[in-house]
């Protein structure tokens, strides 16, 4: 653990945002497998995971924001965000 109370580095973060894509992407083709009491909690996990990534998505922005890398590349925030 670092200073920053963080367990994982970033790159074993990129690497677990990688599989959870995978992991996703797959899903999709075994939902036909999930028993019925389970469909709902497996929604829930997504909605959660859903939730966490936007949040993330947010903050990323901000740091981007924060550094002028927004303007620097795109000139505006919402252009940055949608390249």
């Amino acid at each position: 653990m670092d200073n920053n109370g963080t367990t994982f580095d970033l790159d074993q973060c990129r690497a677990a945002i990688r599989a959870a894509t995978t992991a996703i992407t797959e899903l999709m083709g075994l939902l036909w497998q999930v028993e019925d009491a389970e469909l709902g909690p497996l929604l829930g996990t997504l909605d959660q995971l859903a939730a966490l990534a936007e949040g993330a998505r947010a903050a990323l922005i901000r740091e981007a924001e924060s550094r002028g890398e927004t303007l620097r590349v795109a000139g505006r925030v919402d252009v940055w965000v949608g390249r």
